[in-house]
């Protein structure tokens, strides 16, 4: 059984983020995903796991089509032992992108008018994906994770609660 911080730091999503790929510089193999949708909060959470990096947890929504908001947390340090074997097999991948928009803007400025092609721009573009792997979408196979991190889970879906309170997400209009 994996063990559980007795603390559990909630961090923004995109701070999660970046602390996932600094932990893909010292394991940059291994990793998996395995993601759901949270009928409750429509929103979508994202396990993101790897054998000595631990299970992370991540919960947003769409805000609109150009930003997600959500939080996260390392919510155990190692995987579950229990960890169901469906989660071994490949479903599709995962990643996580990082772009440096004013490196990338100014390459396309750079770029003649006509229409560009992949190898027309330079390999430095500023576009990264540093942690990939095999992810996972059946929801049924989390439900040991659910039993086993119960606890850390409900301290993200509280934080989560807030944020969502906090944006207004789901005031009606008046």
């Amino acid at each position: 059984m994996a063990s559980c911080h007795s603390i559990v730091e909630v961090k923004t999503r995109d701070e999660l983020l970046r602390d996932l790929v600094a932990r893909s510089e010292r394991y940059p193999t291994g990793w998996r995903a395995a993601t759901r949708r949270d009928s409750e909060f429509l929103a979508d959470e994202h396990y993101i796991f790897h054998p000595k990096a631990g299970v992370y947890e991540v919960k947003e929504y769409q805000v609109n089509p150009f930003k997600s908001s959500g939080v996260g947390a390392r919510i155990a340090s190692s995987v579950p032992s229990d960890f169901p074997s469906v989660l071994e097999e490949q479903r599709g991948t995962f990643g996580i992108v990082e772009i440096d928009m004013r490196r990338l803007l100014e390459e396309l400025r750079e770029a003649p008018e006509k229409a560009l092609k992949p190898t027309e721009l330079s390999q430095d573009v500023a576009i990264r994906v540093p942690l990939q792997g095999p992810s996972h979408g059946v929801a049924s196979s989390l439900k040991s994770l659910d039993a086993t991190l119960s606890r850390s889970r409900r301290v993200v879906d509280q934080e989560f609660r807030k944020l969502v309170d906090r944006e207004g997400t789901f005031r009606a209009y008046a």
